[in-house]
């Protein structure tokens, strides 16, 4: 029996559970947190409340649950910001930890009505990251310190952190907004022990400290650089590192920074892009199986939650692979899912993508335990490949956001489909239990097989996948 691809596909990525329907790919995910709670097996994505799925209108925080990382419960809202306390708005970059037997939620909200002086053009308000607690992971959680953020009230600052010192003392880390100081910085609050001020902050580095950072020209005459989502670990041999984000050459980046000191006093070395394409704000942790993991989201406009596996290298982490069984993205940013062949020039080179060493099976593609695509070219620079469109059309970025072009969906990201790509796939057979009937399969030359038609985020995507799901007609380059 020939199956449509697109339907065969879709049905590989079913949730293993009735109660858990959604796919990572379906969710709309900012700067993400993940908690994998071992009591409960149970890996927890928190976000910014959305209306549209949680059916709550109110300003706060969502979470997600799930037990695979691959499908996922419908969410949550686990915090309502109150409408007594000064912030009015936000509720991003949320983060959840366990401290002194409860769990804790940072997370930034503002009051673009709470303006703070301004030695220039450009308007300030104020904004901070607030804390909540709760008893169980889930909420519900209710602000500390009646609402009042434990940096100071003039700052604006977001994005922040508790790091715990060797010697058991908290800190917060976060993010000093560049629209206040022109050059952001990474800053560090010492805390007591619950989580009120300790003393004064403390400048860790800024954000032109690092080479691969280009700042961003404002409509008011100057250039801002950024900083971002800081988050810190500890590495196998104990070096202290930092996560970081801020704008590359071609969109937002994922970054990494390590102590040389092994405290937050530094001094601090940039060791430079983890992740680029548009890609940032990631937090690190253990999945059930002992994998290192990070999550972060792509593209910065319309994002979406990427998961990739890591590697500890003791004085920093490694990109082992994106996790594609995972996200569903079609464009893996490290190394492609399984090996591909070039027969553009008639000869049928075999490229290595994934780190590992070529192998055959009977002079076709080798099959790997995930599944995702397959790849008709090595991966390519930002901004090669054309753009694509999908069943029902997906439109591109609207040019927007720092490092986005009209037409694309910021820094030159693409939009996965089930269509023909830019170089042409060999024949022969494709990697058992895919089938080879209907829709684009690998037995024609010019086509692409994609399992993740979920990258797409324009105003059809759902459209798009719709017609995907019901075996229709594959879009075209």
């Amino acid at each position: 029996m020939r199956w449509p691809i697109a339907a065969l596909l879709l049905s590989l990525a079913a949730p293993a559970l009735a109660d858990a329907p959604l796919l990572t790919s379906h969710l709309r995910i900012h700067d993400p947190w993940v908690v994998a709670e071992a009591q409960s097996r149970t890996y927890w994505l928190f976000s910014r409340n959305d209306p549209a799925v949680t059916g709550d209108r109110r300003t706060g925080i969502m979470a997600y649950a799930s037990g695979d990382l691959a499908h996922w419960q419908r969410p949550k809202l686990v915090f309502a910001l109150p409408q007594d306390v000064w912030a009015k708005d936000g509720g991003w970059a949320p983060e959840v930890h366990r401290w002194k037997g409860r769990w804790y939620l940072f997370a930034t909200f503002h009051n673009e009505a709470a303006a703070l002086p301004s030695p220039g053009k450009r308007r300030l308000y104020r904004r901070a990251a607030l804390l909540a607690v709760a008893d169980r992971i889930d909420g519900p959680y209710s602000l500390i310190h009646k609402g009042e953020p434990p940096t100071p009230p003039g700052d604006m600052t977001l994005d922040g952190t508790l790091h715990v010192d060797a010697a058991g003392k908290p800190w917060m880390v976060y993010a000093h907004e560049w629209l206040q100081q022109g050059v952001g910085t990474i800053e560090a609050l010492p805390l007591k022990n619950d989580l009120s001020p300790a003393g004064k902050p403390r400048i860790l580095f800024r954000a032109d400290a690092a080479d691969w950072v280009v700042g961003q020209r404002q409509p008011e005459g100057d250039t801002g650089y950024v900083t971002d989502g800081p988050e810190l670990l500890r590495t196998k041999d104990g070096a202290l590192l930092m996560l970081w984000s801020s704008w590359g050459r071609h969109g937002y980046v994922q970054a990494q920074a390590r102590s040389e000191s092994g405290t937050l006093a530094g001094p601090w070395t940039q060791l430079g892009p983890l992740v680029e394409q548009d890609s940032g704000h990631g937090m690190m942790f253990r999945a059930f199986d002992g994998r290192l993991m990070l999550v972060l989201h792509r593209p910065f406009k319309r994002a979406l939650a990427k998961f990739y596996e890591m590697r500890d290298a003791g004085d920093r982490v490694e990109v082992v692979r994106e996790a594609v069984e995972l996200d569903g993205e079609a464009y893996p940013t490290h190394g492609c899912p399984m090996e591909m062949r070039d027969a553009g020039a008639g000869r049928g080179r075999l490229y290595r993508t994934d780190g590992g060493a070529l192998r055959r099976a009977g002079g076709a593609l080798t099959e790997r335990p995930w599944l995702s695509c397959l790849c008709p070219h090595p991966p390519l620079p930002p901004r090669r490949h054309r753009p694509v469109r999908a069943a029902g059309r997906c439109a591109g970025g609207d040019g927007d956001d720092p490092g986005e072009r009209p037409g694309r969906s910021g820094a030159g990201r693409h939009r996965p489909v089930v269509g023909r790509a830019s170089r042409r796939l060999p024949r022969g057979p494709l990697p058992r239990g895919m089938g080879d009937g209907g829709g684009a399969t690998a037995g024609r030359h010019g086509d692409w097989l994609c399992a993740g038609v979920h990258q797409c985020q324009g105003p059809h995507h759902r459209a798009g996948q719709a017609a995907a799901a019901a075996g229709g007609k594959a879009g075209t380059l």
